[in-house]
C-alpha cells in the first residue's frame, strides 16, 4: 500500500503506482494543480457568501432589537441611515459573491468526471 516508483532513467518523468483500486487516473500535475485551484475558489466564494449571511443576520438583529438614539454626534437618523448602508452594502456584496461561487461551483466528483471525459476525448 505503499508508494511503488517506477525504475525509469534520468530525465524521465516521476510515475507513482497507487492502482489497488479498480480505476486509475494519469494526470499531468499541471491539470490536477488548477483543477485543485478551481476546487479552492469554489470553497472560498460558498465561504464568503456564507459570512456575508451572517453580517446581514447580525444588522437584521440590530434593527430588531434596537431604538437608535443620538450618540458620538450623530442623530439616531444618521444612525439608521449608516446600518441600512452597511446593510445594503452587504447584500450587494452578498449577490456577488453567490454568483461567483455559482459559476465557479465544482465538487470533488465533478473533477473526476472532467478528467475521465479529457480522457475519453483523447
Amino acid at each position: 500500500m505503499g508508494k511503488k516508483k517506477s525504475k525509469l532513467r534520468i530525465g524521465d518523468p516521476n510515475i507513482y503506482n497507487v492502482t489497488e483500486q479498480s480505476e486509475a487516473l494519469i494526470i499531468h500535475v499541471d491539470t490536477l494543480k488548477l483543477k485543485l485551484k478551481e476546487y479552492e475558489e469554489s470553497i472560498w466564494f460558498r465561504n464568503l457568501a456564507l459570512s456575508f449571511i451572517g453580517i446581514i443576520l447580525t444588522i437584521l438583529l440590530v434593527f430588531v432589537t434596537t431604538s437608535f438614539k443620538d450618540a458620538f454626534g450623530l442623530s439616531a437618523y444618521v444612525w439608521q441611515a449608516f446600518f441600512m448602508l452597511i446593510l445594503l452594502t452587504i447584500l450587494v456584496a452578498l449577490i456577488c459573491s453567490l454568483i461567483l461561487w455559482l459559476r465557479k461551483r465544482t465538487n470533488v466528483d465533478i473533477i473526476i468526471e472532467d478528467f475521465k471525459k479529457r480522457t475519453d476525448e483523447n
